[in-house]
């Protein structure tokens, strides 16, 4: 099964891609409606199972702030999708009841259960809330540090070189005419979370038959590559997956288009995965590092980010134990036999809709 994120915990704040869950072509999306510890994840899970067992590939959607939990799944190729809708991705139907649907949780706890724990609940949820703020200001100050060291690395930079390496790739493409602008969706394969910096571009790259991995120790020039890249894809009319760094989203980092079974990957400190067989590019041989100034002063910078990076999991980590607490003044109040029943009426609704797969299951 293939592994993203759709969201991510970032030097911006929560960074959300949720309105591209279901891109290019969108038939059923369930969105669900719940509070914490009321089995929405698990759901989800069920659910993925039946559609898996009956031979249909899957996409999970994980959740940054926990990788043991699910925010989605999307069955490929069909145009369906389930989804928590709930903060810090909030989510309403576009076209309620012909496309898609509320999945209320809420119709199924025991409200005076809960609210006897009104306190605690709010109590919590304001922490949770406040820690997440100080997470997001230290990944601010990390994100600052890692720009600063591209910056300084930029200039020693060989742009010629680099030039030489997008046309390279952008021949890719030459024989494909020329169309109107392809399609894009926007995803993360990584991110922050309480067990560190987590990645699923096994999950993303392995199966294409052809991958290129930009080797960029200093941050200056990947992403950049990227874009031109993407440009001459889309004057291709291809679909491309965009994948954006966790950290600081404006830069790209993974471009996966599935019809070509062609991808290209940025390897750099938070994320180091090359597939078999890969075509690795390496960039850093046009930096050129006698002309970058303080090289000792920046190298003591980045064990700083470093560090600012592991107080921000360390924070993700607490949060996730604040967040386990949450749930235990819900899960009490749920009746679980209720939503099972929902879980079968949902699975009937959406195979009531699944086409002959296209999509190969790994």
């Amino acid at each position: 099964m293939k592994n993203v994120l759709l969201g991510a915990n970032t030097a911006h704040g929560f960074v959300s891609y949720y309105d591209q869950i279901l891109v290019p072509k969108a038939k059923y999306l369930g969105i669900i409606k719940g509070g914490p510890g009321t089995g929405k994840s698990t759901f989800m899970r069920k659910i993925g199972e039946k559609i898996k067992n009956e031979g249909f590939a899957l996409e999970l959607l994980r959740c940054s702030s926990d990788q043991d939990s699910l925010d989605g799944i999307v069955v490929l190729g069909q145009g369906i999708a389930l989804v928590d809708g709930t903060r810090p991705h909030i989510m309403e139907p576009r076209y309620p009841g012909c496309q898609d649907e509320i999945i209320n949780f809420g119709e199924f706890w025991d409200r005076r259960g809960i609210c006897a724990h009104i306190k605690d609940i709010v109590s919590l949820s304001g922490e949770i809330s406040e820690r997440y703020g100080r997470v997001y200001r230290l990944l601010a100050a990390a994100n600052q540090l890692s720009l600063d060291w591209s910056a300084s690395h930029a200039q020693g930079l060989n742009t010629k070189g680099i030039n030489e390496v997008v046309q390279r790739l952008a021949a890719l493409f030459s024989s494909l005419p020329v169309e109107e602008d392809g399609k894009e969706r926007h995803l993360f394969a990584s991110s922050l979370s309480p067990k560190g910096t987590l990645h699923y571009l096994e999950s993303i790259l392995s199966p294409l038959e052809r991958v290129f991995v930009l080797k960029d120790t200093y941050s200056c020039c990947a992403h950049k590559i990227l874009e031109r890249v993407l440009l001459e894809a889309k004057s291709r009319g291809l679909f491309v997956e965009v994948y954006h760094c966790a950290l600081e989203p404006e830069r790209i980092e993974h471009l996966v288009i599935e019809e070509l079974s062609l991808g290209f990957s940025i390897t750099c400190a938070h994320h180091i995965y090359t597939p078999e067989e890969a075509e690795v590019v390496d960039l850093d041989r046009f930096v050129d590092l006698g002309q970058v100034k303080e090289t000792s002063f920046l190298n003591s910078q980045k064990e700083t980010e470093r560090q600012i990076m592991a107080w921000a999991g360390s924070e993700l980590a607490t949060i996730k134990t604040l967040h386990d607490e949450l749930e235990g003044f819900y899960f009490p109040y749920m009746d679980f036999e209720a939503t099972d029943k929902l879980l079968e009426r949902t699975v009937e609704r959406i195979f009531e809709l699944l086409e002959p797969s296209e999509v190969p299951v790994p």
